[in-house]
């Protein structure tokens, strides 16, 4: 079986590394090949996998609205579409049995497989408008079209399935995988004082750093060796106002701006909780990478963070910046409820996001596919037939 991978950025964000856990899980039973927009560090991610990819610059079929780009849209729009040709040319040489594109955002992969004939997989790992402020070139009546052309739909978690209401019928929630069972240990217990927060991800104002600032200095009081690591990278002018924000609440020696780190290690180390403030989360790979290594977290009740964290026993769900700032406190002072809240987290996580079975799921979607248009094929040839003898 051979699967084209479009991917929509060549960042080692959360998307690809969800989809480098895919391939790795697959093995064998694939022959992958990836198409990537630009150079960047998945490439020796891909490298190191030996897995063919071609780079060729290909647009998102979104944007953030303002007057101009609502002038430029049509244009957008064209300029893409002319674009399918050129991607249809390598497609057809690769001669893949199925597509299967890494993010909603893009449409180049479902517009490929209507001109080729492809069989096509979605993977739908966001809102778009209220966790990134995106709205798509075609529309909402255009993009829930396009959704429901694809051979299937899978979805990082019910919050996503129930937004995206395609056909029941052609999709599937599918958690990602983010770890190998061969690879998880027990973690140890935390001797140190619980005062270093994080929050982890993209800098943009819908992923709530600036209400985890905000929160945060209403701790100080209560846990005088606070501090917050903010990493991730973003646009420099909104890591500016945050930086400007920090320091007119007085807390700009205990905020650290980190930048991008590549080593996931490395990001766990620093923190004893981890904060999602995301107005709108379609999974928050985030969650179970810091539950696995035993750092409870506490997550805005919103999208699909209720999903994964049960409040109270797997870690704390909050609706206010007040509720944000007392559950930081609550588990600074008990370190009775963090280390059982840690321990939970972790039997949790070791049960539902492991690689096999997040691999296996997507193969049997691949298989179903294929199934289903062979025996269409197949169909149409007896129709056929009895046509010709009649």
């Amino acid at each position: 079986m051979k699967v084209l991978y479009f991917l929509h950025y060549s960042e080692l964000y959360g998307a690809n590394r969800s989809f480098l856990n895919l391939i790795d899980g697959l093995g064998d039973k694939v022959q992958k090949m990836a198409i990537i927009p630009d150079s960047g560090a998945i490439e020796n991610e891909l490298n190191k996998r030996r897995v063919a990819y071609f780079i060729l610059p290909f647009e998102w079929s979104t944007y953030e609205r303002t007057w101009l780009s609502e002038v430029k849209r049509p244009l957008r729009i064209l300029r893409r579409l002319t674009n399918i040709l050129r991607v249809a040319h390598l497609v057809k040489n690769y001669e893949p049995d199925i597509l299967h594109s890494n993010s909603s955002v893009i449409t180049v992969g479902m517009f490929t497989s209507l001109y080729l004939n492809i069989p096509h997989v979605w993977h739908i790992r966001e809102f778009g408008l209220d966790d990134y402020n995106l709205h798509y070139d075609f529309g909402e009546s255009g993009k829930r079209w396009l959704i429901n052309k694809s051979d299937h739909i899978i979805n990082i978690s019910e919050s996503i399935s129930e937004y995206v209401r395609g056909k029941e019928s052609n999709q599937t929630t599918i958690y990602n995988g983010i770890f190998d069972k061969n690879e998880i240990a027990e973690f140890s217990d935390c001797e140190e004082p619980i005062s270093n927060f994080g929050i982890v991800g993209y800098i943009l104002p819908n992923k709530g750093q600036e209400e985890a600032i905000r929160a945060f200095s209403q701790t100080i009081n209560s846990i005088p060796d606070a501090h917050l690591f903010i990493i991730g990278t973003g646009r420099q002018d909104y890591i500016e106002y945050l930086q400007k924000l920090a320091e007119k609440l007085n807390v700009s020696d205990r905020v650290t701006f980190t930048g991008f780190i590549v080593n996931q290690e490395e990001i766990y180390k620093k923190i004893h909780v981890l904060l999602v403030c995301s107005k709108k989360e379609g999974m928050g790979r985030v969650i179970p990478e810091a539950m696995i290594r035993g750092i409870p977290i506490i997550g805005r009740k919103v999208g699909a963070i209720p999903e994964l964290i049960e409040h109270k026993f797997t870690g704390f769900l909050y609706s206010t910046t007040q509720e944000l700032a007392e559950n930081m406190i609550a588990l600074h002072k008990s370190r009775k409820l963090y280390r059982s809240i840690r321990q939970k987290a972790f039997l949790y996580a070791n049960q539902t996001f492991l690689i096999e079975g997040y691999a296996n799921s997507v193969f049997q979607v691949y298989q179903k596919i294929l199934y289903k248009r062979r025996k269409n094929a197949v169909s149409n040839l007896l129709i056929d037939c009895k046509t010709e003898n009649t």
